[in-house]
């Protein structure tokens, strides 16, 4: 399904990250580059709830 994505992604890896990615290695790349944020994914998903609650309260 992503794999029409993938060439896309190892261009923004080298772009921004200065990786050269294969399709094969692109995931552990990803994983390493973006890996020590995932514990703080569910911090800004219950942060961005909280911000349109209190968006929708002020306006309501």
């Amino acid at each position: 399904m992503y794999s029409i994505f993938l060439p896309h992604l190892t261009f923004i890896l080298f772009q921004v990250h200065g990786k050269k990615s294969t399709i094969k290695n692109i995931h552990q790349d990803i994983e390493m580059i973006h890996g020590k944020y995932v514990p703080y994914q569910f911090l800004v998903y219950w942060l961005l709830i909280m911000y349109v609650i209190n968006q929708a309260c002020r306006y309501s």
